[in-house]
This record gives structure tokens, C-alpha cells and sequence, in this order.
């Protein structure tokens, strides 16, 4: 942690109890959507002991300082935990919390099984009949992108293949501007995008090479559009793909099993077919809006009973 994030969150405590005073005074249940609002739990305990405190944990908290202090603040003011996977949950280390986890959701009906054609109707170097792999992401090291691009270098002669970087801002690092300046003509790099279902929907297949743990969105929003993904094998990613049945996961860097696996589903239509239909419905039945509220409701439901 910087200095300046430090003093940030000496004066960001200053101001917690006038907060609880303004804001959460009087309910029976409070639920928060981050455990770095732990210290705010701390101050309804203190005030409030009967009041039930929820926490919504989306982020794994570091090894450090910092992480400690909010880890005990946890343990001393969370009633339940929900966790948006189970490396999240594994991560908090507050054995004695009952908790559950509940995965981020997509709105299925904002998400149906598509194939577009925006790529097409703006890049004429991607063809109609393309297959068309996907990279949607910050363009990172860590998040993979030279291991992206040596995949994509691979099918250079190929000109059935099409690889598309979403994600690119002009202000990646030195090294990061070097591999898409280098890459090849089956490269094709865009900005990020708003029209998420129509640009992620026009792939054929999401290669996630993402090297640190990470609960990847995009996984679960191409997986309720019908599309396959492959990743490597860590942590909170490899909850979000059924290995052979909704995409596949491989060794952590190891390009060249992630490259058989590309060649493999792009000669196979069948296996296409079924690794979409799969996906779909493995997304709706983990990633829906409706498992969510369901978990979510019923954690309230049970939180209240105890007030």
C-alpha cells in the first residue's frame, strides 16, 4: 500500500461514526456490498449489537497489513458472508462466519445465444465465415496477452482464423505496445465496448490466458451466449468452465495444450455445438440473475429471522 492510500483510509475512518450516526442507525439488518466497509460494521456492532451485519465479499483481499486489519474486523462484526466464489470465500479466512457463496450474475435476457455480425460490418479483413477467437480484457501481461498472441501467430497461415483484442486503450506499457505492434495481420485490436452481447456474442470461441486469480465476467457472459471458453487452470477462473463440457482448461502456461484445444473445436462443428449449448445452460443454472436473488434472498430471509 501507498502512503497516499494509507492516509486515504486514516481519514476515511474519521468519518465513520458520523456515517453509522446519518446513515445506519435503527435497522434491523445492514448489508454491505464490499468488505472494505468492515470498519462501518465495527461502528453498528459497537452501537448496535443486535443488528445483523452482512457482507458482500467481491474481491480476494491481499496478504498484507492491510488485509489482516480488515480480516479481523470481519471476524469481529460479519453475522454471514457472501463470497462471489470459492477462492473469495477460501481467501477471507473467518472460519467461525457462516457464509455462502453466491457467483456474479448476467441478465439471461440481455444474453441470448447470438452470432452477430458487428465485426463484420466494421472490419473487412474478418470475413463472414471466419473463426472468430476473442481476448476480451484489460491487454495485460498478467492478463495473458502474449500468451494471446503466440497462439495467434500459430495460425498466421491460416486465414480462416480470426483473433480480436477487445480491451486495447493506448496506454498499456512499453512491452504490451511492442506485441500488438509486432502481431501479425490475423490481429485485429479494438477499444473496449459498450455493446458487450453483440461483440462477445459474434466469437466463435473466448481464449481467457489470464495468469492471476481472477473471477472473469467475461467467461460468464459468453458462456450465456452460447460461447466456449478456454483458460488456465487457477483459482476463481476455473470455477466458471466445465473442463470438455462448457469450453476447456488447461495447465497454467502451457500455450501450446490452450492452441491444440483452438484447433481442436475450429475442426469440429459438433463439438462446437455442444460446448454452446452447454455453456448456456451451465450459465443460466450458476451465472442467472435468478440464482443470485435466490441465494442472496434466502441469506436475508435467514439473517432477519435471527434479529
Amino acid at each position: 500500500m501507498t502512503w497516499k492510500l494509507a492516509v486515504r483510509n486514516i481519514l476515511g475512518l474519521l468519518a465513520v461514526p458520523g456515517a453509522y450516526v446519518k446513515y445506519l442507525r435503527g435497522y434491523d439488518v445492514v448489508y454491505f456490498n464490499s468488505s472494505a466497509l468492515c470498519f462501518y460494521g465495527l461502528m453498528v456492532k459497537i452501537f448496535s449489537p443486535k443488528t445483523r451485519v452482512i457482507y458482500h465479499v467481491r474481491e480476494p483481499l491481499l496478504n498484507n497489513g492491510w488485509g489482516a486489519v480488515i480480516r479481523a474486523a470481519l471476524r469481529r462484526s460479519a453475522d454471514y458472508v457472501i463470497a462471489i466464489s470459492k477462492n473469495e470465500m477460501a481467501n477471507l479466512r473467518v472460519p467461525d462466519v457462516p457464509g455462502e457463496v453466491a457467483y456474479n450474475y448476467v441478465h439471461s435476457n440481455e444474453y441470448p445465444p447470438q452470432r452477430g455480425n458487428s465485426l463484420h460490418r466494421r472490419d473487412s479483413k474478418v470475413q463472414a465465415d471466419n473463426f472468430v477467437v476473442g481476448y476480451f480484457a484489460r491487454v495485460d501481461i498478467k492478463n495473458g496477452i502474449n500468451d494471446f498472441l503466440e497462439i495467434a501467430r500459430r495460425f498466421e497461415e491460416d486465414s480462416t482464423v480470426a483473433f480480436c483484442i477487445y480491451g486495447h486503450t493506448g496506454h498499456e506499457t512499453g512491452q504490451v505496445q511492442e506485441l500488438i505492434v509486432s502481431a501479425g495481420p490475423n490481429v485485429h485490436v479494438y477499444p473496449m465496448v459498450f455493446d458487450v452481447p453483440e461483440n462477445l456474442g459474434d466469437l466463435d470461441l473466448l481464449l481467457v490466458p489470464f495468469r492471476a486469480p481472477h473471477f472473469s465476467r467475461s467467461v460468464i457472459e459468453a458462456a450465456m451466449l452460447g460461447v466456449p471458453s478456454i483458460i488456465y487452470d487457477i483459482v476463481s477462473v476455473n470455477e466458471t468452465v466445465k473442463d470438455g463440457e462448457t469450453g476447456f482448461v488447461v495447465p497454467l502456461g502451457d500455450v501450446a495444450a490452450m492452441g491444440d484445444r483452438l484447433a481442436q473445436l475450429k475442426a469440429n462443428p459438433e463439438l462446437q455445438a455442444r460446448l454452446s449449448a452447454n455453456a448456456r445452460k451451465f450459465a443460466i443454472e450458476n451465472f442467472s440473475e435468478r440464482n443470485y436473488r435466490q441465494i442472496r434472498d434466502a441469506i436475508h430471509a435467514q439473517t432477519s429471522a435471527q434479529t
